[in-house]
């Protein structure tokens, strides 16, 4: 009876350690890195977009990714905390179209990717999914990231109206220059520009620049105050993960550590 006791105690132990990694803390996949209002960021959700990242920049390698932290200045806890913040931002966008009725339907994403496959020349699903796969995506993932740009353009759009004349003004004056044509051309030197001296067609082109203009910082004074008004909780961050690895301080090369930092951030 007491050997049985003993095996039953150690079957016991090694159950109980098993269930301990199922549902505890060293998984990964559900241990939260961050709460946006309640809502959990998985370590496995902030791990797989670095991923993608490191693939995008062609560093899988752990040598490579320190290299380009190093260039970029960046730690990996620093990669971390963008993650998290780019993610919460996500979520609460989200949540506020949602909340304002803005939909974006199956047809809409599938309609955005085939006009992508159609610019990009991949007109065959294997050689788009292979295309997808060195950027880090699957389908699935690709399609809900269509599926939030759609939304968060819709977004924006609503932002888009109440142009003021002394708005459209100020941005005339300092963005002429990219609406010459070989009929108009913005006067030497800048300045003041009389819109009435502007023809139709450009001076239409223009407002349309100008409300694109506004209604984006008005959206990003939105996403802000959002932000500031949600309760983000990010937790600290764990040892061994993945893309935890040493920067490694580099002289600049050509520049493309500094242009791969600006685009991360």
């Amino acid at each position: 009876m007491k050997v049985l006791k003993g095996v039953l105690g150690v079957i016991c132990a090694a159950l109980l350690v098993v269930t301990l990694v199922l549902l505890g803390g060293v998984n990964k996949g559900t241990r939260a890195a961050a709460t946006v209002n309640g809502k959990v960021i998985t370590e496995q959700e902030v791990t797989e977009q670095i991923d993608v990242l490191r693939k995008q920049y062609g560093c899988t390698d752990d040598e490579a990714w320190a290299k380009l932290l190093g260039q970029s200045g960046m730690t990996a806890e620093d990669m971390r905390k963008q993650v998290i913040d780019y993610k919460a931002q996500v979520m609460l966008v989200n949540a506020a179209a949602s909340e304002q009725g803005i939909e974006v339907t199956d047809a809409e994403v599938e309609q955005q990717v085939n006009q992508t496959r159609e610019a990009m020349g991949y007109a065959d699903d294997a050689s788009w999914e292979e295309f997808l796969s060195t950027q880090g995506f699957t389908e699935a993932a690709y399609d809900e990231q269509v599926a939030t740009s759609l939304r968060l353009q819709k977004l924006v759009e609503q932002f888009s109206g109440g142009l003021t004349d002394e708005q459209l003004q100020n941005y005339v004056d300092e963005f002429a220059s990219f609406f010459e044509t070989d009929s108009w051309k913005a006067p030497e030197g800048g300045g003041h520009i009389d819109l009435g001296s502007v023809p139709e067609d450009v001076l239409e082109k223009m407002r349309s620049g100008a409300q694109s203009y506004h209604a984006n910082y008005a959206y990003e004074d939105y996403v802000e105050d959002l932000t500031l008004k949600a309760d983000i909780a990010i937790k600290p961050m764990p040892k061994g993960l993945s893309y935890d690895v040493e920067p490694v301080a580099l002289p600049p090369a050509g520049g493309s550590g500094d242009d791969a930092a600006q685009q991360m951030r």
